[in-house]
């Protein structure tokens, strides 16, 4: 920002309060990090099989971040993904693969949120194991969540 408040200067780092974690502490964060690292790239590679299996079928090009297919697991169902398609190819999924892709998209979502909840779940277990290191009290985790409002295994 400019300003001296802001400046990570060794004077002003050295002040900041940083508990010694216990060796315990230390190794289950260590886990819980490599185990977020793969679930997370599980679920990117799920991801992109799916855009890729998109491409595939409807012949279309690389997807932009910015059209609704590439963020498919929030389509509702096989029409809004058939919408996305029809908008996005030019081409819409024909009637008689419908019942296949529903339970495709079903199937894929699934897995997604399986995967995110695994996420959401080590990242829950990692604050806590940071809280615990601060010593911080129930209302003070609480406030930390409230004013953060980090939103846990975001995609």
């Amino acid at each position: 920002a400019g300003l001296w408040q802001y400046q990570a200067k060794l004077q002003f780092i050295e002040r900041l309060p940083i508990p010694d974690l216990t060796p315990q502490q230390e190794s289950d964060l260590a886990t819980f990090a490599e185990e977020i690292t793969g679930l997370a790239r599980s679920r990117y590679q799920l991801h992109e099989n799916f855009r890729q299996t998109l491409r595939n079928e409807f012949n279309g090009d690389e997807i932009s971040t910015r059209v609704a297919l590439y963020r498919w697991w929030e389509l509702s169902d096989e029409k809004a993904l058939s919408d996305e398609i029809n908008r996005r190819f030019g081409v819409e999924i024909p009637l008689g693969k419908r019942s296949d892709w529903r339970g495709y998209l079903a199937e894929e979502t699934g897995k997604h949120q399986q995967l995110t909840q695994q996420i959401i779940t080590l990242e829950t277990r990692m604050n806590a194991i940071v809280y615990d290191a601060f010593d911080l009290t129930p209302e003070e985790r609480q406030l930390i969540e409230e004013t953060t409002k980090y939103p846990y295994g975001e995609v």
